[in-house]
């Protein structure tokens, strides 16, 4: 009983340094300051079309965070918030409740689907300025 007190107190103090050295060691997950100096910063534009239509203007800063606004004909601008991580993949969400996902690309065009909260959806097209 005694030595496998022992075998269990020795290898389970082991066990757990290298299960905090593996986790501490992960790199997949990118917090949003991290970022210092993101490919993807500058000034977007862009249209939606489908059940409504309007313009997308976006700025990515240094960080990799999104600022920007929907304009739409006979409604109020929406701003919207997001991020985009290293690889390019954005998302952001209006205070409309418009959802856009997808990958900036610098040298053409994103494009992508789009939808909200009232069943609305169409596509988007975001280009850099």
């Amino acid at each position: 009983m005694i030595k496998k007190t022992l075998f269990f107190k020795k290898y389970f103090g082991l066990f757990s340094v290298l299960l905090l050295l593996i986790a501490s060691s992960c790199t997949r997950y990118m917090d949003p300051d991290s970022q210092v100096n993101s490919n993807w910063q500058g000034q977007y534009y862009g249209t939606f079309t489908g059940d409504q239509t309007g313009t997308i203007l976006l700025s990515v800063s240094k960080t990799g965070s999104i600022d920007g606004t929907i304009k739409r004909s006979n409604y109020p601008d929406d701003e919207f918030g997001g991020y985009v991580s290293a690889n390019g993949k954005f998302d952001f969400n209006s205070r409309g409740n418009f959802y856009f996902s997808g990958f900036l690309d610098k040298v053409t065009q994103s494009a992508g689907s789009w939808y909200n909260s009232t069943g609305g959806k169409g596509n988007y097209i975001i280009k850099l300025k």
